[in-house]
């Protein structure tokens, strides 16, 4: 890139996409363009390293140390699809050690989504995040030799975390929520099936007047749920699924049994009348009945029902959820009547219902 042209180009240059360039084998450092906001990756199936070798940008910092800045304007990566990537090297250890340099990498970094980079192995600094003190949005997903996840201490402005079916996961630093305190959404599930407990979530009550979303999907070996949900005061929206072998629930929890007929008692949720927006529930087999608490949930906007193989009729208290302006009902295969009430409801305020 010698021409004028491409010179302005390289520096000015703010929004990049690549795309499904099936052939490449090797993506260069894009790491020296200094204007350069916005970076999706998607579909590289042959390329196996990325960066490597390149001139970036240079400053003094005080006290005469030159440092390198990588992505120095960065606010978005996104890399998606990428098969064969294996190693993502941005940094020549040798040539820092040698010159004495202080590594800088991705300092105004805000979006960090990394999803089905299959034989990834991801290799965190020294100091984990406590570098990316600008990060809100972490999404990690199908990353299968990605195998723990250091400490969040410095992420104080993370809003969203989700890491999901990284099915190697075993090791997270049992402190990994202590840190975040302006948490608004936490998505997590399907790690390792030998992990028996949530890592972090013991400090999940520190999030009382943020966490506005929380989703876990869990795992056979999970023996316990969260007995801090009553501390969650600010939470619209709750997901807790496939814990196949929880013992232990929340006090007005449960107990959840495949045996059961009836949905059980959710005494510690409702105290979300207030705030709780969105509600997902997933039955089994033999549950022919739902919980009549649910109509105290008056502040839902959306309710899902899925998997309520023996549930025949929807029941007519369903017409009491005032603010419910979305009913979803999903693989229910005998379901045979549906309250008048409700559906009359339904056409009044146009809400929506789907089967």
């Amino acid at each position: 890139m010698m021409s004028g042209g491409a010179i302005f180009l390289s520096n000015n240059l703010v929004e990049l996409e690549l795309h499904g360039w099936h052939n490449c084998e090797h993506i260069p450092s894009l790491g020296l363009l200094p204007s350069l906001k916005s970076l999706h990756i998607d579909g590289f199936k042959n390329v196996k390293r990325m960066g490597h070798k390149f001139d970036p940008t240079k400053s003094n910092s005080p006290g005469g140390v030159e440092s390198i800045k990588l992505f120095p304007a960065l606010r978005e990566l996104s890399l998606n699809s990428l098969l064969g990537l294996e190693e993502w090297i941005e940094v020549d250890d040798d040539d820092i050690a040698a010159g004495g340099k202080v590594e800088i990498v991705f300092p105004c970094l805000e979006i960090l989504k990394i999803d089905y980079c299959p034989r990834l192995e991801i290799y965190w600094q020294m100091d984990g995040f406590s570098s990316h003190h600008k990060l809100s949005h972490l999404e990690i997903s199908q990353c299968y030799k990605l195998m723990d996840i250091p400490s969040m201490n410095g992420l104080s402005s993370l809003q969203l975390l989700r890491i999901e079916k990284c099915f190697n996961l075993w090791s997270i630093s049992g402190e990994c929520l202590r840190y975040l305190a302006g948490l608004k959404k936490l998505k997590m599930g399907y790690f390792c099936d030998e992990l028996e407990e949530f890592p972090g979530l013991s400090y999940i009550h520190q999030l009382n007047s943020s966490l506005e979303s929380l989703i876990l999907r869990g795992w056979d070996k999970v023996k316990s749920l969260l007995d801090q949900l009553q501390h969650l005061t600010a939470l619209k929206e709750l997901t807790l699924s496939n814990f196949n072998g929880v013992e232990a629930f929340p006090e007005g929890m449960g107990p959840f049994s495949s045996d059961l007929e009836e949905f059980p008692r959710l005494d510690c949720i409702l105290h979300f009348h207030a705030s709780l927006k969105d509600l997902t529930l997933t039955g089994w087999d033999k549950i022919k009945f739902l919980s009549d608490q649910l109509q105290h949930l008056t502040a839902l906007k959306s309710l899902t029902l899925e998997k309520f193989n023996r549930v025949e009729v929807l029941p007519d208290w369903l017409g009491n959820l005032s603010s419910l302006e979305e009913l979803h009902i999903k693989e229910c295969p005998n379901l045979k009547k549906i309250c008048i009430k409700y559906l009359v409801f339904c056409l009044n305020v146009n809400q929506k219902f789907e089967l």
